[in-house]
């Protein structure tokens, strides 16, 4: 079994297009980040948790934690483990009484139930390794080439932010070459 990396929220940004935002996970013991395109509702879920912002009514991730409270389910988990055509794969492992069940989710879905249950975020060092990038690290090299759609289009927005108008163009590229 490859080795699990547990992982942080940082927190959501706005995205170029007005459908969606970007969560942003970093590495809990080092320096990498991961950059994931979410809806705008699991963003604003997410952000509600993360910010410790009351509703009047619960949102669905807040219902989903008061179904499992009422009927003894723990999340003992989220597991980041596959990306596919360009979108992550994730699956929420529960408890109940010590039978142990993993539950396929979205990972926008996967990540606002685990700060609800606060429980841990994991994911498998090689998929790490291909979606991201090392923060603040010379030594570390990952070429662009190897990183996800979702990462190269959160780096193309921050290039495009800070100006950086020649990586912009070359991660634009890469994304193109893609689809």
């Amino acid at each position: 079994m490859e080795k699990k990396i547990g992982l942080n929220v940082l927190g959501v940004s706005a995205s170029s297009d007005a459908d969606s935002a970007t969560l942003i996970l970093s590495e809990c013991d080092g320096n990498r980040r991961l950059a994931i395109k979410i809806g705008i509702p699991e963003a604003q879920s997410i952000a509600v948790c993360l910010e410790g912002v009351a509703t009047p009514r619960p949102l669905v991730h807040d219902l989903f934690l008061s179904f499992s409270e009422s009927f003894g389910v723990a999340v003992s988990e989220v597991v980041i483990y596959d990306i596919q055509n360009g979108i992550f794969c994730s699956k929420i492992v529960c408890d109940r009484e010590g039978n142990v069940s993993e539950l396929d989710a979205r990972t926008s879905d996967a990540i606002a139930i685990a700060l609800r249950f606060n429980c841990p975020i994991f994911i498998s060092e090689g998929l790490l390794q291909t979606s991201c990038l090392p923060v603040g690290a010379p030594k570390s090299k990952v070429s662009l080439e190897e990183c996800s759609i979702e990462t190269l289009q959160e780096m193309m927005d921050e290039a495009v932010r800070s100006e950086n108008y020649e990586l912009a163009s070359r991660i634009r590229d890469i994304i193109n070459s893609r689809q």
